[in-house]
């Protein structure tokens, strides 16, 4: 992308990224930012930011892998009881993902760069519980990240350390919920 190495810009990515999903940055001033440090740095050579944008898309439609299982249990299930999304994210990222209605149902969707907030911070699950309207301890936190769930878990939620789907229905079974 910038006529470097991956392993030479990956340091700089994400070292960047964390803002990026906190919506401190934008991607525009990201690629920017990192054609300058690269240059600087004589790895390699400034792009136009500009020329840059379409690697989201790219990205997303050659590896994004939603499941929709997963969803329709998340359907299933909010049809019941609030479910809400709390994602570590960008724009690009969540644009593509409402565009493929993944969203549909959550309420609340907490995304981190809207929210200025990301996990683990505990920060952004006091956000989440509050905009369910309830006390954290009465959420049920699930993601796949022991880093997040430890963050959940700080802020006084209920977790799941996702592993499998069929895992995790027999935990919601077990405690009631499915």
């Amino acid at each position: 992308m910038f006529g470097c190495r991956e392993k030479d810009l990956s340091p700089h990515f994400v070292a960047r990224f964390a803002e990026l999903e906190r919506g401190e940055i934008d991607s525009y001033s990201l690629w920017e930012d990192l054609g300058l440090t690269v240059q600087r740095e004589g790895l390699g050579q400034a792009q136009p930011a500009e020329k840059l944008d379409h690697l989201w898309s790219q990205l997303l439609e050659n590896s994004l892998q939603v499941n929709h299982s997963m969803i329709a249990l998340c359907r299933t299930l909010g049809s019941r009881l609030p479910i809400g999304a709390l994602s570590n994210t960008i724009k690009e990222h969540a644009l593509y993902l409402q565009s493929q209605g993944v969203y549909n149902g959550f309420n609340p969707c907490v995304l981190s760069f809207e929210v200025g907030m990301r996990k683990p911070e505990i920060s952004i699950y006091l956000r989440a519980a509050e905009l369910i309207n309830t006390a954290p301890q009465n959420c049920l936190f699930i993601d796949d990240l022991q880093e997040n769930i430890t963050g959940a878990k700080a802020a006084k939620m209920q977790t799941h350390l996702f592993t499998t789907q069929a895992a995790l229905e027999r935990e919601l079974r077990t405690i009631g919920i499915l």
